[in-house]
């Protein structure tokens, strides 16, 4: 079968390459990691790519084509490198979101794109940085930082590739080229389910822990140990406290006679249904039962009572029943089958089994009269409900490479700028340092090899350190600190450097990922931070809050003109102060009002109603009042 992708590159003047989607990424495949991701991506690029020959936004792409031998199909891998100083979006709204807004501004992003099938074979557009129909989407900044967008496997409109292989192809890129730390909001679904609430209550991590990721923050305030404590609080219940209806029931009793009775928690259940590896037998033909039962009655014969106990319960559906006991099936049909122990033996094998055009299904009835279901006191409380919010809440998780390996034939730093003045405490997104650099240089350096490796790397990396010169590393003695000793012997391997320079562009905008806008979020919920959810700005005092933890539901507008509730009850308060009496007596209790003389006002004064007096000796005011 011809391969669109495939005659597309034949129209090229060198023929391209092609790897296994399986292997790429795999060790020392198709690189071999030494350094940092910045100087990884370029290898690969330069030996493992094709530049095609137009370019997306200004950014050049490159395309690498991967087989996958089992579907015999050729995908292509576009990697696009986006100059962030040219780009109409500079900032990163991924790191903003995961609570990297103090990272600095890196140089350059990496995407990398597998388009969706009916697109392999046509050119990228420019709005393909945008676009969620992706089959993978993943972004990693120069300085290893990055983030999976999406991932859309067999459900999301794939003909080829699963969701699990892609991740597995993203997690062994990420690998080989050395990234640091990769992120996820995981939105995934089944169907309507939220896969992290399913793989959360049973493993204890979302969907994607099975690569390693972890929780990284959450939303609305969430936090790492409400949503541990959530995730277990949920794992916990015993399935026979649960409130159970008819069909939840089945459920269980299902599951627990499949796992021998080994189910005794929510985890329990949702992790044995998860693990089974072959599907469960399911519906069967009662044809198929009865020839299997080898009963001393005809296949023929157990067909036919089947039948007349199917007649049967259709008959009470026309009545609007959605069953019958078992003991009102056996008398319905002895009125057509005489032999009691014939519909005992049929009754006793019908279970999720199709008789013609119907299902026949069995479950068990509470009360003593086998036709109401009574309810039990429900376990579910506000507690549960609460904890599966704060699982739902929890969206966005983080996976870690480590730094070291065991080549010692290297050195290893992580180098950090110390500059107190890059703290924006204004506006309450920048507390921290931004994380260190991974620098390399090796073992026979000198303290000035040390320090222009770390200059070139902080040059190449990120936007306002592109003329930054060190000028001292704390961790160096006075003594040690020439320019002319060897770093051997001054300096412990794989250890963390803290960078004193200058040249550092304090009046750029490109400085850090949360942006050079001063605003501000501080919600009831405890969040500080954005955090990706909707948010809605008070016209007042133009403080950033949920519209969830404001009343203000997702599907609703926003109002043209929002006050918060602090500047609202600011605004009562002095409101209150404003309409408070001008004067206040000291005994009010002592007053009295006195009726005027008939003769004591002039014509003129007909308005005056009376005169306010203290009954003591001594005057203190007087008041008319009119």
């Amino acid at each position: 079968m011809p391969l669109p992708i495939m005659d597309t590159c034949r129209k090229r003047k060198r023929k391209p390459s092609v790897y296994s989607l399986q292997r790429l990424g795999e060790e020392e495949f198709p690189i071999s990691r030494s350094g940092s991701f910045r100087d990884n991506v370029r290898v690969f690029l330069r030996d493992f790519a094709e530049v095609e020959e137009y370019n997306v936004r200004g950014s050049p792409v490159w395309c690498t084509l991967l087989s996958h031998e089992a579907k015999n199909t050729v995908i292509p891998l576009y990697t696009i490198e986006e100059d962030v100083v040219r780009s109409s979006e500079p900032y990163c709204d991924h790191c903003r979101c995961t609570g990297w807004s103090n990272h600095f501004v890196s140089k350059r992003k990496y995407h990398f794109i597998i388009p969706v099938d009916a697109e392999w074979d046509l050119p990228l557009e420019d709005d393909v940085f945008d676009l969620q129909t992706h089959l993978l989407h993943g972004l990693i900044h120069t300085n290893g930082f990055g983030h999976l967008i999406c991932v859309n496997g067999l459900e999301g409109g794939s003909r080829y590739l699963c969701g699990r292989e892609m991740v597995d192809l993203w997690d062994r890129i990420c690998t080989n080229l050395g990234a640091r730390m990769i992120t996820v909001e995981d939105l995934s679904k089944k169907r309507s389910l939220d896969l992290r609430l399913l793989y959360g209550v049973a493993y204890g991590h979302s969907w994607f822990g099975r690569w390693g990721y972890k929780f990284c923050r959450g939303s609305y305030g969430v936090t790492k140990n409400d949503y541990k404590n959530a995730i277990e609080l949920l794992g916990s219940l015993e399935l026979d406290q649960i409130e159970q209806c008819k069909r939840i029931k089945q459920v269980f009793r299902h599951y627990r006679e499949m796992s021998e009775g080994h189910l005794k928690t929510f985890k329990d259940l949702l992790r044995f249904i998860l693990i089974i590896n072959e599907k469960s037998q399911g519906y069967r033909s009662y044809s198929t039962v009865a020839a299997n039962l080898g009963s001393r009655w005809p296949v023929r014969r157990l067909e036919y009572a089947a039948e007349v106990i199917v007649e049967a319960l259709k008959e009470m559906k026309v009545l609007k029943q959605s069953g019958m006991t078992r003991q009102d099936v056996r008398d319905s049909a002895r009125l057509h089958i005489g032999d009691t122990g014939l519909l005992d033996y049929v009754l006793k094998s019908m279970n999720n089994v199709i008789v013609g055009n119907a299902l026949v299904q069995r479950y068990e009835l509470d009360d003593a009269t086998k036709l109401v279901e009574q309810k039990k006191d429900a376990v579910i409380e506000a507690s549960v409900r609460s904890a599966a919010q704060v699982v739902l809440d929890s969206k966005h998780f983080v996976k870690e490479w480590p730094l070291w390996d065991n080549d010692d034939k290297i050195f290893r730093f992580v180098c950090r700028i110390n500059n107190p003045s890059l703290i924006d405490l204004r506006t309450e997104q920048v507390t921290e340092l931004p994380p260190g650099e991974l620098v390399t240089v090796s073992l026979q350096a000198t303290v000035f090899d040390l320090k222009q490796a770390i200059e070139e790397t902080f040059r190449d990396t990120y936007c306002i350190l592109t003329n930054f010169e060190v000028n001292e590393i704390d961790e160096l003695k006075e003594d040690d600190d020439d320019d002319s000793n060897l770093l051997f012997g001054k300096l412990e391997p794989c250890s963390a450097l803290t960078v004193r320079g200058d040249g550092i562009d304090l009046e750029s905008t490109l400085k850090f990922q949360g942006g050079s806008d001063t605003w501000m979020v501080k919600c009831v919920c405890r969040a500080r931070d954005d955090d990706g959810e909707r948010m809605i700005s008070c016209d007042v005092c133009e403080v950033w809050q949920h519209t969830r933890c404001c009343g203000i539901d997702d599907s609703d507008t926003l109002p043209p003109l929002y006050v918060c509730s602090s500047c609202c009850d600011e605004f009562a308060e002095q409101q209150k102060r404003v309409l408070q009496p001008k004067y206040e007596f000291q005994n009010p209790g002592q007053m009295l009002m006195l009726g005027a003389a008939d003769d004591y006002f002039a014509e003129e004064d007909e308005g005056c109603l009376g005169m306010m007096m203290f009954p003591s000796e001594s005057f203190v005011s007087e008041q008319f009042i009119l």
